[in-house]
């Protein structure tokens, strides 16, 4: 009986913490409306391969209308400098950038060019902060990751 007692303690207080950590639904969309948030990536998921857990401090941030992209790349490219160039990592000035609000989530579609090749980015941000970012260049192979939104 007390077993039973200290475990339901223990998952109360549990999740009650797991929830007391997540932003609120309005707080989700008023960090996409202010266009300066920043997504936090832990996981990649390259196509054709698994699913690789991130150790280092990876990232997209979206500010003063520009993509700031601090992301690994694993993939086949079709056309790229010679070593590799520069893939994910890059700041560039956004070209567009489209939001639209569902009841659950938030789906941010962000264009870029640098010198070496065009992207989207697509962000879905759900109301309990976590977002999947899927990044289409044009002379690479698509990419996504998934991870936290935070307000910067």
């Amino acid at each position: 009986m007390l077993r039973t007692l200290v475990l339901m303690a223990f998952i109360g207080l549990y999740a009650g913490f797991g929830f007391s950590q997540k932003p609120k639904v309005e707080s989700v969309e008023n960090i996409i409306s202010s266009k300066d948030y920043k997504i936090a990536v832990d996981k990649m998921m390259p196509m054709g391969g698994g699913m690789r857990v991130l150790t280092s401090d990876y990232s997209v941030r979206i500010a003063n209308d520009s993509i700031y992209s601090y992301l690994p790349y694993a993939g086949e490219g079709y056309s790229v400098p010679y070593g590799g160039g520069k893939g994910l990592i890059f700041d560039a000035p956004l070209s567009g950038y489209d939001e639209i609000c569902e009841d659950d989530k938030v789906i941010v579609t962000a264009k870029v060019r640098n010198e070496e090749d065009s992207f989207t980015y697509t962000i879905t941000v759900y109301n309990n902060g976590t977002a999947y970012l899927d990044v289409q260049p044009v002379n690479r192979r698509f990419i996504s990751f998934s991870g936290t939104i935070v307000a910067d």
